[in-house]
């Protein structure tokens, strides 16, 4: 059995999770990353962070924007007039200065993003542990390795981690019945969104609408697949094995 077969039978739940009408918008359920949109990597976090800590407020560029992409993260929160830096953002930075990863060096993202998802799930915001778990489940299913290469699976699962108002949720329906996701192909995906029913009043088939979405969220895939190579390299770790010996293997992107 596959996803498609699960999602056939939701009809209801896909017209409740894309409207109420075709031009609401759609957000993602439980996340698998702490990103926004305009910030993928974490390579310019380790300076910001020095600032906040020393005191300093954030200059040069977009500073709102800036901001924003960094209070998801539960690194800075929001003051009166910028923002300062957290008790977990000063745990993180502690950790990456330690290790020498407090720089903007591309091929120490994964680095820094496994201290980012450790202290995140210890005393960060509830986004790093529902992550941790929903990352749990997915491994259930299919091996890390096999997600990493299929960013748009990343997405279309936290698009579908989400219950209607009746309390139907298809990623659960999905895990429970061992149903494949990565081997689902694009244009299998694709032939399942144009069979969707058109609702009344709508222009277009609320299935094309929910990939697109995740189309769209893939394009912009890096932040994600580092941050779960982070989640699995800390469960790995958990599990007793080498994690630069897994990791080795792995294709980190960078941005």
């Amino acid at each position: 059995m596959d996803a498609l077969t699960v999602l056939t039978g939701l009809s209801s739940w896909l017209v409740e999770r894309t409207g109420p009408n075709e031009t609401s918008r759609l957000s993602q359920g439980i996340r698998l990353d702490v990103f926004a949109t305009s910030m993928r990597v974490t390579k310019q976090i380790p300076g910001n962070l020095k600032v906040l800590a020393a005191g300093g407020t954030l200059t040069g560029g977009d500073v709102a924007q800036r901001i924003t992409d960094l209070v998801p993260t539960g690194l800075v929160e929001r003051s009166d007039t910028s923002c300062v830096i957290t008790d977990l953002g000063r745990a993180v930075l502690s950790r990456w200065e330690a290790l020498g990863v407090d720089n903007d060096h591309a091929n120490k993202e994964l680095i820094r993003q496994a201290v980012l998802v450790d202290e995140g799930i210890r005393s960060g915001p509830p986004v790093y542990s529902k992550a941790r778990d929903f990352w749990d489940e997915l491994v259930t299913l299919h091996p890390a390795e096999q997600w990493f290469a299929n960013p748009l699976a990343l997405y279309l699962v936290s698009y579908l981690n989400t219950p209607d108002s009746k309390g139907y949720n298809p990623w659960n329906l999905i895990r429970s019945a061992g149903a494949g996701v990565v081997d689902v192909t694009e244009a299998q995906w694709d032939a399942w969104a144009a069979s969707t029913a058109i609702p009344p009043g709508w222009t277009k088939r609320p299935g094309v609408k929910l990939l697109d979405a995740a189309k769209s969220a893939a394009t912009r895939y890096v932040g994600r697949v580092n941050f779960c190579m982070a989640l699995e390299a800390r469960r790995r770790a958990l599990l007793g094995d080498s994690v630069p010996v897994v990791a080795a293997k792995w294709m980190v992107p960078h941005a």
